[in-house]
């Protein structure tokens, strides 16, 4: 039987302002009288949440209640409020990068605590540590040591759209690279732009929020799997998950894209649409599939994206900032 995506071993395998997309998962419910399993946001949340909106001058802000293992409400707020709206998620891409590096991990296709350099064509190393081991699972929790942002970020990828008047570090020679490249000029001895500045403490020492270490999750998990990013997540998290909405390139989405915006001088400047091989963009509807199936222990609508185990391991704070991830039911207002 065909299903137009593959089984995975009996199963199916988580500063720019922009026009904002939230997805909650909220206590703000009341059951409607005679009407059993039927829930509903406050009317007043409605109101509150255009206000908010209003005062804090957003463009657009969408937001996908999730209850009962379904998207039971989504409304768009600001100036586009289609709820088919698709937004550049930014650093939530981050997510379904680490869910398909959990994947590859459930499959055996990689070591979590295994050295990063066994799996990539070059060497990565801190010039101060040249012996430290950085795992997978440093890179995953933000304890590699890498500098969050390395210099010329984004010019690979971007084609140097919005510098430089917008951003800084505009580096010609890094527009239109491979992500493989780009990371071994930053990244390994002798690189183009290999410095002490890439990085800020010892592999596994510390936590340090690391944009560049997901890059190089993202560049493994294509040389692991032999596919492009796009290849491997349509197949593996994109069509188990009926993400009807999410993707990379622009072209895909043509007429629904939420326009980006950044704050300058207290103002909204409008930024043209970013096309890149490796930016994600998606609708708070197909976003909250994926909390879904994060919130019941791997599965939505019958398919595995991950294993219980896996999801409680995504689950352990690395970083001790007081918040915890609680999926408890929460009681109901009324």
């Amino acid at each position: 039987m065909t299903t137009g995506f593959k089984l995975r071993k009996g199963r199916f395998m988580l500063p720019l302002l922009s026009v904002c997309m939230i997805i909650t998962i909220t206590s703000l419910m009341i059951q409607l009288p005679e009407a059993a399993g039927t829930e509903m946001v406050a009317p007043s949340i409605d109101t509150e949440v255009e206000r908010l909106v209003a005062e804090g001058d957003i463009p657009s802000y969408h937001v996908c209640v999730v209850s009962e293992n379904a998207n039971n409400w989504v409304r768009g707020f600001g100036q586009e409020t289609d709820p088919d709206t698709v937004f550049l998620i930014g650093s939530m891409q981050k997510m379904f990068v680490a869910v398909s590096i959990l994947q590859l991990f459930e499959d055996g296709d990689i070591d979590l605590d295994a050295d990063i350099n066994d799996y990539l064509p070059f060497d990565i190393q801190h010039p101060s540590y040249p012996d430290a081991a950085i795992t997978i699972r440093m890179l995953l929790s933000h304890r590699s040591g890498i500098d969050s942002t390395l210099c010329p970020e984004f010019c690979y990828d971007w084609q140097g759209v919005y510098y430089p008047d917008y951003g800084s570090g505009y580096h010609p020679s890094m527009i239109g690279i491979t992500l493989g490249d780009y990371l071994e000029e930053c990244l390994s001895p002798g690189g183009q732009y290999y410095s002490s500045n890439n990085w800020e403490f010892e592999p596994g020492t510390r936590y340090g929020y690391a944009n560049s270490g997901f890059k190089i999750l993202m560049y493994l998990l294509e040389t692991v799997s032999n596919q492009t990013m796009e290849e491997y997540m349509q197949e593996n998290i994109f069509a188990p998950l009926r993400l009807n909405n999410t993707g990379f390139h622009a072209s895909d989405f043509e007429g629904h894209q939420a326009l980006p915006h950044a704050r300058s001088n207290g103002s909204n400047v409008e930024l043209p649409i970013w096309n890149g091989k490796y930016m994600m963009r998606s609708t708070v509807s197909d976003m909250g599939h994926l909390l879904i199936a994060l919130m019941n222990e791997g599965e939505f609508d019958g398919q595995s994206l991950l294993e219980p185990e896996t999801v409680e391991m995504m689950l352990v704070n690395t970083y001790s900032n007081g918040t915890t991830f609680d999926r408890s039911p929460k009681p109901r207002q009324t």
